[in-house]
């Protein structure tokens, strides 16, 4: 065909076959307002951290209540994501063992481990 591209060997190109991506109404994800997408609040951030905080004080004298575990996990595994990142410096075992000690805490109260393969 006159004007059609060829390879190196006079072989025409055939259309590639490409999974179209779907648009954003398309994928059933629901779009990301721009306040879920910006960092946190200085605010936000001092509030979740004085949570955490007292949530471990609390943990630590006994007088933790069954959510407890799973609370301190999520801050459990959000420093491992931010150690991983490259902010901090500790060393894997100190979080696996962080880990036991709240999946042994959960185990203790009845609830389903924290972590799936312990």
């Amino acid at each position: 065909m006159p004007g059609s591209r060829t390879t190196a060997t006079g072989l025409p190109i055939q259309a590639q076959n490409r999974k179209r991506r779907s648009t954003g109404s398309q994928s059933g994800r629901k779009r990301l307002g721009k306040g879920m997408l910006l960092p946190h609040t200085a605010t936000f951030v001092r509030e979740q951290s004085l949570y955490w905080h007292l949530a471990l004080a609390a943990f630590r004298v006994g007088k933790a209540n069954g959510d407890l575990p799973a609370e301190l996990a999520k801050a459990l595994y959000l420093a491992q994501y931010l150690e991983e990142a490259g902010f901090g410096a500790l060393e894997d075992a100190l979080y696996l063992e962080a880990e036991r000690i709240l999946d042994f805490a959960a185990a203790e109260r009845g609830q389903r481990h924290l972590a799936p393969g312990i």
